[in-house]
């Protein structure tokens, strides 16, 4: 935005940041959960390790929340950062579309479409990295336009190149779906700037910046040789590890956007991803974000090439991504796709808002030059001024309000886990599964329940495991082994454990006699 804000309209972006983290709050998760959030809670406050790729600034910054004394239990804390983090990506979108000159109540609206949807509340109110991710996405978006901007307007701000190079390669250590920005990125500040490369110095002094921000991956070897309570699958003080843990190169197979099947799992895919968006915003909702968006995208394409190319490249990629991997939680992958539909719908709202009034008043001097020439007064204008539709695209994101109310997920984790600590054995051997190892190694690491136990996780490896650890002494405790409970029962005298949450767990009593 080349205009500077007005003091009133500097406290909306204040005024959405509040809301939005005062409806976080009330469905806010109140202790720990299952499966990633589970571990999301644990890790930063244990500086330990999780699934590759292994997270590390989310791990360094959540650190800190973990010593936010008076709010609550570590699992709080950590929740509280995802919704924190969560309203700041809606306050930054706001921004983003003034930067653009996007009209305030559309610019408004885009803002609270994405904060008050169904697929962003239900990550926003647990700990998740997929929210800091969703505001380091819109925080460099908006850097980049105002870079350009500047550039526009021949006022040279090189420090401001230096914090893009900085905060992407930091933002990479938060999730590595951030990759999928960095096309967008570069072919942006190539083409708003095409001297760059030819001034070496200048650019190897950005690519400098961009890996001090990187070498937070350090984080992974220097804790690894460490060895900390919760650890990864293989030492990262290795070389070719660390690079197989960092790139998740474990989940290849799931990238399908690394493969010749790409385009066609994108397609099959696309009208999931359009589904989950219908289901967030109401199916009318979406119809009206997808045909503002493109009105959005041709009001770029006409005003300014660059910034057309980089939000176009900003969707793209990383939708492909997202609709061509393999995940259990994947709605989280459509962030940023959704975070750049609601900026360009914003701006098509605006663009045909101002072509209606420039054919209203293209006719009201029509008419005026008429009266001229017959020497009567011209009629009043009979065009209505469709300004209270912008007013809607307020007033609607706030009704999806209700349909979140309430939404607080996975709260039988912390029940599961307490009455599970309750009844193991002293030195107890527990073998689980990743749904269910999470919240025990939080309340066993960060909330020091039950010192004496051990737990072990990979329910792929547990027969193996059992077979070599078994001993008839020490209390083994198998959670939820699945498919595998018929041939470990034909090895094993196994005793259900009846817990009052209902999860199914068994006692290993003695080996079979065959």
């Amino acid at each position: 935005m080349k205009r500077k804000m007005e003091k009133k309209e500097k406290l909306i972006p204040l005024g959405i940041f509040a809301l939005a983290l005062f409806a976080y709050l009330g469905t806010l998760l109140p202790g720990v959960g299952f499966w990633d959030t589970g571990v999301f809670q644990v890790i930063p406050y244990t500086l330990s390790f999780t699934h590759p790729t292994g997270y590390p600034f989310y791990i360094l910054f959540g650190k800190a929340f973990c010593f936010l004394e008076p709010f609550g239990s570590i699992a709080f804390r950590m929740n509280l950062l995802s919704a924190l983090s969560a309203s700041a990506a809606a306050s930054f979108i706001y921004l983003l579309c003034r930067r653009l000159e996007a009209e305030e109540y559309l610019s408004l609206g885009a803002a609270l479409t994405f904060a008050f949807s169904q697929i962003f509340w239900r990550t926003a109110v647990r700990a998740d990295p997929h929210t800091l991710h969703a505001f380091l996405v819109v925080l460099l978006l908006g850097l980049a336009v105002k870079w350009h901007q500047n550039e526009e307007n021949k006022k040279r701000k090189p420090r401001l190149l230096a914090w893009l190079a900085f905060l992407y390669g930091l933002s990479l250590g938060n999730h590595m779906m951030m990759t999928m920005l960095g096309p967008a990125l570069f072919v942006f500040v190539l083409s708003s700037e095409k001297k760059l490369l030819r001034q070496g110095r200048r650019l190897l002094g950005l690519f400098g910046l961009f890996l001090l921000g990187a070498s937070v991956y350090l984080y992974l070897p220097i804790r690894s040789a460490m060895n900390p309570p919760i650890r990864a699958d293989y030492p990262l003080n290795d070389w070719s590890n660390f690079w197989q843990y960092a790139l998740g190169q474990d989940f290849k197979g799931e990238m399908n956007f690394l493969s010749p099947n790409g385009p066609r799992h994108f397609v099959e895919n696309l009208p999931r991803f359009l589904g989950t968006l219908s289901d967030s915003i109401s199916p009318i909702g979406l119809w009206a974000v997808l045909i503002l968006a493109a009105f959005g995208l041709f009001r770029l394409f006409r005003k300014d090439r660059a910034i057309f190319f980089l939000f176009s490249l900003a969707l793209l990629i990383p939708l492909y991504a997202a609709l061509s991997y393999v995940n259990g939680d994947i709605d989280r992958y459509y962030f940023t796709a959704f975070e750049i539909l609601v900026v360009l719908a914003a701006l098509g709202g605006t663009a045909l808002l101002s072509g209606y009034e420039k054919i209203g008043n293209y006719f009201e001097r029509i008419e005026e030059s008429l009266a001229k020439l017959e020497k009567r007064e011209a009629l009043p204008s009979r065009w209505p001024d469709l300004r209270w539709l912008a007013l809607a695209a307020v007033i609607l994101p706030l009704s999806l309000i209700p349909l979140n109310r309430g939404r607080v997920g996975n709260i039988s984790a912390e029940h599961f886990g307490k009455e599970f600590l309750r009844v193991a054995k002293p030195e107890a051997l527990v073998m689980s599964w990743w749904n269910y190892s999470t919240p025990l190694w939080y309340l066993h690491f960060a909330e020091g329940k039950r010192p004496d136990i051990e737990i072990y996780n990979g329910i792929d490896k547990v027969p193996a495991e059992l077979a070599r650890r078994f001993d008839g002494k020490r209390p083994i405790y198998l959670i939820q082994p699945g498919d595998r409970i018929e041939a470990l029962s034909k090895e094993y005298r196994l005793e259900r454990v009846f817990l009052a949450c209902g999860e199914t767990v068994y006692e290993v009593k003695a080996k079979t006699i065959k």
